[in-house]
């Protein structure tokens, strides 16, 4: 015997409605599933994009001194895209670039002339230290500084000649010629030379990305960080102790203001290498608050200003890349203080104590003192305001004549830019167009001094060899950027 159940008619419409749901779900979770699978396959099928740029690894080095190098290990797959202005960050930081003075260890070396080697040797204020003068790096949002139209106006606004910029523009293209194979400058100093080259190609707002100079500022950056690779971090090219803590300085710089610069573009190994290399620097310093040869940090000499001057403006720029350096703060304040010690009472700044370096007549180094505290906060100060005073009194310039320091006078163009008004006007008119008028035709600078005996402590910018027609055409160069490298704070 079998028992039927008849569906109620309300029973029946419930079942019929459930199976509806059931296909409807079923219809669902068939086309999510075919589009899940789509997508899969779309992501793996579609071309990778290619990196960049590629470095070589290299394992720890086992040498102390780096000979050129014969091929750069670059390779340049493809161009990188075009970054939004927004994106970008243009990082104008302080460029002084005046290599450095020779040993001044008594009264005899001090003395020498003309003679040293790499290592040592709102313009709408009114100059009366109202304005706080702090060095202010140009980042997001200020692409159309970088526009010849800008510069031009920006030139302008500081009283500055219109064709300056074609000066610069001309400057930048004997460096690209002059460039080797393998990315560096220089049959000496390499790193250094380097970097100021990439130092002058930033200041003028050229990056891998630049039309003109584009591969050219790309293979320097590749030529400094490949070095630093190949020598467990150290920038140096040189195994001489009164030349490495220039060239790291440097360096660094170059480095961290191309990280800034450069940042979305991720050029690999560029932050590894700026924060290695910066924080090297913050653990060098001396007891004294200097930096010394040979990165000493209790010797009785304490340091010196010329080597000091260049890790303040390294450490400055690192600062303004954001990366985390320990103990960056109480080291700048530290050698600030150092900085101060060593003004005269006249105003001018010393060497490596209140004394003037060489036999100049003048304190030289009053610049590079005058702009180590105004990039740190101290720029309406007393000592920056004597500086000012006792440079306008008291640093002469002339390209034919044996007062024709140019390594003085960048710090100079840099610190009484920043301090604006008449002190700018009365001191512009001195340097820059002598600079403008001795320019060769090929974007170069001849040798300075018209036969005489440079007085300057450092002269190597100002002897007969390739790397110091380099050096001076850098320092020449940077000098002429100065109405667009800085965000002006007055």
């Amino acid at each position: 015997m079998s028992i039927h159940a008849l569906l109620s008619a309300e029973a029946q419409r419930a079942l019929e409605n459930q199976k509806r749901k059931s296909t409807i779900s079923s219809i669902i979770i068939a086309f999510l599933s075919l589009t899940l699978l789509a997508l899969t396959l779309a992501f793996i099928l579609l071309p990778k994009p290619e990196e960049f740029v590629e470095f070589t690894h290299y394992p720890s080095p086992t040498v102390t001194d780096c000979p050129p190098i014969d091929k750069p290990t670059l390779k340049i797959k493809t161009k990188p895209t075009a970054l939004p202005a927004a994106a970008t960050k243009y990082l104008f930081a302080d460029t002084p670039t005046d290599l450095a003075m020779p040993a001044v260890q008594n009264a005899t070396e001090g003395e020498r002339t003309g003679a040293g080697d790499f290592g040592d040797d709102g313009w709408n204020g009114n100059g009366d230290g109202k304005g706080d003068s702090i060095f202010k790096p140009i980042t997001r949002g200020f692409k159309n500084r970088c526009s010849q139209q800008e510069r031009l106006a920006l030139i302008a606004e500081a009283g500055g000649d219109a064709k300056l910029d074609d000066h610069v523009v001309n400057a930048l293209r004997f460096l690209k010629t002059t460039q080797a194979a393998d990315g560096g400058w220089g049959a000496q100093h390499r790193s250094a030379m380097t970097a100021l080259a990439l130092l002058s190609y930033l200041g003028h707002c050229e990056t891998p990305e630049s039309e003109e100079f584009g591969e050219s500022c790309l293979k320097a950056i590749v030529f400094l960080i490949d070095h630093a690779k190949k020598h467990d971090g150290r920038l140096s090219s040189t195994g001489n102790d009164h030349q490495t803590p220039y060239e790291e300085a440097i360096a660094t710089y170059a480095l961290a203001e191309a990280y800034g610069m450069c940042e979305n573009m991720h050029i690999p190994e560029l932050r590894e290498t700026v924060q290695k290399a910066g924080q090297f620097l913050i653990d060098q310093q001396h007891s004294s608050g200097g930096w010394d040869y040979g990165y000493q940090e209790s010797s009785a000499r304490g340091g010196d200003l010329s080597i000091t001057g260049w890790h303040v403006q390294a450490l400055h720029a690192c600062a303004a890349t954001k990366i985390d350096f320990k103990n960056l703060k109480p080291c700048v304040r530290k050698a600030m203080d150092y900085v101060e010690t060593l003004q005269d009472e006249n105003g001018g700044f010393g060497y490596s104590s209140t004394n003037a370096a060489g036999s100049a007549g003048w304190h030289t180094l009053t610049g590079t003192g005058m702009l180590c505290l105004q990039m740190n906060g101290n720029g309406n100060s007393t000592p920056v305001r004597k500086g000012a005073r006792y440079a306008l009194k008291s640093a002469p310039f002339s390209y034919e004549s044996a007062d024709c320091d140019l390594y003085a006078h960048y710090y100079l163009a840099l610190a009484m830019f920043q301090r604006g008004g008449n002190e700018w006007q009365t001191y512009q008119a001195r340097l820059i167009p002598a600079l403008m008028q001795h320019q060769k035709a090929d974007g170069s600078w001849p040798r300075p001094g018209g036969g005489q005996a440079v007085r300057s402590p450092g002269a190597l910018f100002a002897q007969e060899s390739a790397t110091a027609l380099h050096y001076r055409t850098c320092l020449a160069t940077l000098t002429m950027e100065v109405y667009y490298r800085y965000l002006k704070t007055h």
